[in-house]
């Protein structure tokens, strides 16, 4: 084998190894949904402070064979999904404004409509969702710029198209920072928005060709 292919199928073994005793640690001590408190200070939130179904989502040591919280997943009901539909609505109408002169210039939509409500002791949630996570504080002990981000995606099941991405939100509420892709079927698209002059503003677009494997910048600010 060689002293090379010795030592490459050892630590590829090894690996193996590690990541079947994570998801061993993960399966012992996975958590299923739970209806808990949601409480972020944070105002004119989409997900609002309140009763929501909650995923807490485990790191594993595997050298100390123990599992250890990562982070809570706070998830939307419906009627809050629709909301934050209707934010990305609204920023969605200003890229579409923006790149109005762009021969071809795509259809970017986030449709949060049919976004239904998980269920308790379920172990994982899956189709088209919106989830809430809060940010640690800074290594100083600050509140983050951006306290708390929600996560959504309009996928899951049999749906291969659709969007999925981040809105970051700042300690007054509002949207300070965006990012999404919009999934086709042969083209995708990976849209931006930044903060500008105190107001989140389009920022890029670029494409991806899903054949090809080839990156365009469609449009940039």
């Amino acid at each position: 084998m060689g002293l090379f292919g010795f030592l490459h199928h050892n630590k590829a073994d090894k690996l193996s190894r590690n990541v079947d005793r994570r998801a061993a640690l993960l399966r012992r001590d996975g958590c299923p949904l739970s209806l808990e408190r949601l409480e972020t200070g944070v105002p004119g939130l989409p997900i609002a402070d309140g009763d929501h179904l909650a995923k807490h989502v485990l790191s594993a040591d595997v050298e100390a064979g123990v599992t250890r919280l990562s982070r809570v997943e706070w998830y939307a009901w419906p009627d809050e999904a629709r909301e934050l539909g209707v934010q990305l609505g609204s920023i969605e109408d200003d890229l579409a404004a923006a790149i109005s002169g762009i021969r071809h210039a795509p259809h970017l939509r986030t449709d949060l409509s049919h976004v239904v409500a998980q269920r308790e002791g379920d172990d994982r949630a899956d189709g088209a969702r919106a989830w809430l996570a809060v940010m640690p504080l800074t290594k100083t002990g600050r509140t983050p710029k951006y306290p708390v981000e929600i996560y959504f995606t309009t996928m899951g099941g049999h749906d291969a198209t659709g969007s999925h991405g981040t809105v970051c939100y700042l300690r007054d509420g509002r949207m300070g920072k965006v990012d999404v892709m919009y999934v086709g079927r042969s083209m995708s698209y990976e849209a931006a928005w930044r903060m500008h002059d105190q107001r989140l503003a389009p920022a890029w677009v670029y494409s991806y060709d899903l054949k090809s494997g080839a990156q365009t910048s469609v449009w940039r600010a």
